[in-house]
């Protein structure tokens, strides 16, 4: 596990549950729609955080078994759903049986774990049918405030895995036993406050994994800029779902 994730996402579950956003009611109901969830199918949400994406898709009555590695996301996890089956696992070694899963999904995470054995690990666990959904909030930075906190935060990033940089798109080669993804986006925005985008700068794994000093530091700033902004405003984001299937 990334050095990074570990000791951030340790660190910093309760800000993640605060402060990042859900995903808007289109999106999830496209992915209730595209994996045909329901009664009598099992999903695996991989890296599923403090269960953001979780408690949405177990609402269409799947079940949903939660696989979050570190133990304060867990926490997190468990309070925040009652009928998903939350466990410590890895997405390189799953805990369901071949060709159990109707569907996996991983939001905001694929990025971290996103090698060929890890790829594999979902073909083997996919029933006949069954597809991968890859979802991630991005946050819109043509509105000029919101990349203004991008650049704040660039140089603190250091070498995390980022969705950004696209480098996980290497995994689904003509080589990869998925096929090519199937791409759909939509729009959303999420209210903020200055406290709030302290909160939603916080829950990130570098920021989480600074010492103390520098990160009230950095926390500071992102607090000015805040109200530089307004007493409370939008965050705009895009919704990326990603779809593939075994060949």
């Amino acid at each position: 596990m990334h050095a990074v994730a570990l000791a951030g996402f340790g660190q910093n579950a309760s800000d993640y549950e605060q402060a990042r956003p859900s995903y808007p009611p289109a999106a999830v109901t496209f992915l209730v729609d595209n994996l045909a969830l329901g009664p009598g199918r099992t999903i695996l949400d991989v890296g599923a955080g403090t269960g953001k994406l979780t408690r949405l898709l177990a609402a269409a009555g799947a079940e949903v078994v939660a696989v979050e590695p570190v133990a304060a996301m867990r926490t997190e996890l468990r309070a925040s759903t009652r009928t998903a089956l939350v466990c410590a696992a890895m997405a390189e070694a799953l805990p369901v049986r071949s060709g159990r899963a109707a569907a996996v999904v991983c939001a905001q995470a694929f990025h971290w774990f996103a090698t060929d054995a890890v790829v594999a690990e979902f073909a083997r666990v996919l029933r006949p049918g069954g597809r991968l959904a890859l979802v991630w909030n991005v946050r819109d930075n043509s509105v000029p405030w919101v990349r203004g906190f991008t650049e704040l935060l660039r140089p603190y990033e250091g070498d995390r895995p980022d969705h950004n940089g696209g480098d996980w798109r290497a995994v689904f080669s003509a080589r990869s036993p998925l096929g090519p993804l199937e791409t759909t986006t939509f729009r959303h925005d999420q209210p903020m406050t200055p406290d709030l985008l302290v909160a939603r700068a916080a829950s990130m794994s570098f920021v989480g994994a600074m010492d103390p000093a520098a990160r009230d530091e950095v926390l500071s700033r992102v607090r000015d800029l805040g109200r530089s902004v307004g007493e409370s405003f939008p965050l705009p984001y895009r919704t990326e779902v990603h779809l593939t299937a075994p060949r």
